[in-house]
């Protein structure tokens, strides 16, 4: 039987079928969910990543957990030398993330890594995390667009691992 929408339950006064009004004498409870963020980082190096290439590669998300990607962080090696912070290069090269679990890219086309990933000590936040499910597989493909070759471009996945039920073993 549908529910007048003026029709009081018990305390609580509905507005449309099952829908509680704020201030109607009930409380709407969520149900409890417990669950564990562990800090943690899933990592990707592009070695040798030679000019006017591309390379993909693949990362598996941990088994018992899903992965809440909050930040992105890239470290550009050019020569094979030290890196300090006045020595950090920008990499002349675009990205596309693929999440695996549903097969969808993040960005409508390729876009720069300066775009998406910050630079080390400041990472990007990115302006709500996104959740890769256990289990599931993030593609990068990464495509340098000059003739310049890199020895390596590291890219950062920042977030955490989060654990539904107790605390992980």
């Amino acid at each position: 039987a549908r529910l007048n929408p003026t029709e009081r339950v018990g305390a609580a006064l509905m507005s449309n079928a099952g829908t509680l009004v704020a201030g109607a004498g009930a409380t709407q409870q969520r149900p409890q969910r417990q669950y564990w963020e562990i800090p943690s980082v899933y990592e990707l190096d592009f070695l040798t990543l030679n000019g006017n290439s591309t390379q993909s590669q693949n990362v598996q998300i941990q088994a018992d957990s899903d992965f809440k990607w909050t930040k992105a962080m890239f470290l550009l090696d050019v020569a094979g030398g030290a890196i300090t912070a006045n020595s950090i290069e920008y990499p002349k090269a675009t990205v596309q993330i693929q999440d695996g679990g549903i097969q969808r890219n993040l960005f409508s086309a390729p876009v720069p890594v300066t775009s998406f990933f910050g630079v080390p000590g400041l990472p990007f936040i990115l302006p709500m995390p996104y959740v890769f499910k256990a289990r599931s597989i993030i593609q990068v493909t990464v495509a340098s667009i000059i003739a310049t070759n890199y020895a390596s471009l590291r890219l950062s996945f920042i977030g955490t691992r989060c654990y539904q039920g107790g605390q992980p073993q």
